[in-house]
């Protein structure tokens, strides 16, 4: 047979084993993934953790002295409405809080609709 002739049917075509086999992970790529992805994971989960922590100090301040406020002052007094109104500033603070810890704003998906809100009809 000379080269411009095609194989015949009997003739087989080496293959090469890395198309027709699958490869499979070796254990150290497993364990370095799932360390890769808890990882990320952690970040995703502690990015507003600063903050949060700030915001928690925040409330617990707020909090306590309204409601130190609520026992000083007699009931129908000025002292009294300013000190429910520091503990509904408190509680809009832990809200703020809250809603960072929320899935919404974990993976930034919230952040990005607000940016860009034509393209999330």
């Amino acid at each position: 047979m000379n080269e411009t002739q095609a194989p015949n049917s009997q003739q087989v075509l080496p293959t090469e084993p890395a198309l027709t086999e699958e490869v499979k992970p070796s254990a150290m790529d497993i364990i370095l993934e799932k360390q890769r992805q808890k990882a990320l994971d952690f970040e995703a989960e502690n990015r507003y953790l600063f903050l949060r922590n700030i915001l928690n100090g925040v409330f617990i301040l707020l909090a306590i002295l309204a409601m130190l406020g609520i026992a000083f002052f007699k009931s129908n007094s000025l002292g009294s409405t300013i000190s429910y109104s520091i503990g509904i500033v408190a509680v809009l603070v832990k809200f703020a809080e809250v809603i960072l810890r929320m899935p919404m704003f974990k993976d930034g998906s919230f952040l990005k609709m607000m940016r860009k809100p034509s393209q999330h009809k």
